[in-house]
């Protein structure tokens, strides 16, 4: 068991900040946050976070995989002069196109 100690846990839902926070680690797995942990975990291998952060990892998962496999194809649209037109003359178009078993 790991218990990181003194840290300051930045959440995001809700957006708070708490100071010297504690957090209990068994495994892969977060069991405890709160303060002082020490006391119910006497035995845990503690590691100060004096003056650093606890956050949850930020993660994007929006993607358009299917855009890889569009690099080089030829298509005739109008040039295209900002972000906007890109969409309209082609990755709009394209959306449209795609099907279910073309995505498969």
């Amino acid at each position: 068991m790991i218990l990181l100690t003194n840290g300051t846990i930045l959440n995001f839902n809700p957006a708070q900040v708490e100071k010297n926070s504690d957090v209990a680690i068994d495994g892969n797995k977060i069991i405890a946050i709160g303060q002082q942990l020490s006391l119910k975990y006497p035995n845990a291998e503690a590691i100060d976070l004096h003056e650093k952060i606890i956050m949850p990892g930020l993660v994007c998962a929006h993607n358009h995989f299917y855009s890889s496999l569009a690099r080089g194809m030829l298509a005739k649209i109008k040039p295209s002069g900002n972000f906007l037109e890109m969409l309209e003359n082609l990755w709009w178009k394209l959306d449209r196109a795609l099907d279910d078993k073309v995505l498969y």
